[in-house]
């Protein structure tokens, strides 16, 4: 397979800044791979949900180990976010997957509204906790009081399990935004953003990993089409290639600045840049967009 290498660094690029900049608030680059993937490279949603999936994988990776140097990761509360999340993929992947049969403009409307929702969860995210200069590098443990991670309550454990199950659906359906909603509820638990954020990546390696295989194993895609060179090729080749190795880079790049970043500022750029890359595949819908 001869491969075209202006495509191979222009998905690397892409990643790169994506993978970069949403590891820094807590997510994984769904939001931004999926309506990149299909309004741009003209990918089916399950095609990008895939290709999203193993990059996310990759950023979440990354941004565990990067996050893992300041310590600020509760890897038991990680954990309990897990519990409902595998149940959660394999419901939105089945849902999706008959939507997509049954009509394709349908699963791109769900893309739509889940990636606003999704948006507007970033931009209302509050911080609970006055975040100060010691509380950036901390040691953290599950229930530890001086982070306010008291979940004894019958009520906090219906938003904890909850929120797994929402992550998990909307990861399994359209490939992002676990992370998002992960964050969003952490920090209503309490959490700072710091540690919200470092601990959702943990948890969400999982989501993403179970979801990748899961499409690997059950595909509703072939996973063989026209690639960046003659004839068809590997998906392997023609996007996970590129994009998970920039993912893993920019991903780990974003946690070592993401302490030194205005994360208020960039909650708002990727959740606006959400917004927008809604548009194209509205108008794709109603056949007004195209190349």
């Amino acid at each position: 397979m001869e491969i075209a290498i202006g495509f191979f660094l222009l998905l690397f690029s892409i990643a790169l800044l994506v993978s970069f900049l949403s590891s820094m608030v807590g997510i994984g680059g769904g939001v931004l791979f999926v309506p990149l993937l299909v309004t741009f490279f003209e990918l089916s949603v399950p095609e990008a949900r895939e290709i999203s999936l193993f990059c996310m994988l990759f950023v979440t990776i990354s941004a565990t180990v990067g996050y893992f140097q300041y310590n600020c990761i509760d890897w038991k509360l990680g954990l309990v976010y897990d519990l409902f999340a595998i149940p959660g993929l394999l419901v939105g992947k089945w849902i999706a997957d008959i939507l997509y049969l049954k009509s394709p403009n349908v699963l791109k409307v769900l893309v739509v509204g889940l990636l606003w929702l999704l948006a507007i969860l970033i931009l209302l995210r509050r911080n609970r906790v006055k975040e100060h200069a010691e509380s950036r590098i901390v040691t953290v443990s599950f229930m530890d009081k001086e982070h306010y991670i008291q979940i004894k309550s019958s009520k906090k454990w219906i938003l904890i399990l909850t929120s797994s199950f929402l992550g998990g659906f909307v990861t399994g359906s359209v490939g992002m935004g676990g992370g998002t909603v992960y964050t969003s509820t952490m920090i209503l638990l309490g959490l700072t953003p710091l540690i919200s954020v470092a601990t959702a990546e943990f948890s969400m390696v999982f989501t993403n990993a179970f979801g990748f295989l899961t499409a690997a194993i059950f595909p509703l895609i072939d996973w063989n089409f026209p690639g960046f060179g003659t004839g068809s090729a590997p998906i392997l080749w023609n996007f996970i290639l590129p994009m998970g190795i920039a993912s893993l880079i920019g991903a780990f790049s974003g946690t070592i600045l993401s302490h030194r970043m205005n994360g208020v500022f960039l909650k708002k750029l990727l959740a606006s840049l959400a917004i927008i890359m809604g548009i194209p595949i509205i108008l794709d819908i109603f056949g007004f967009w195209g190349f």
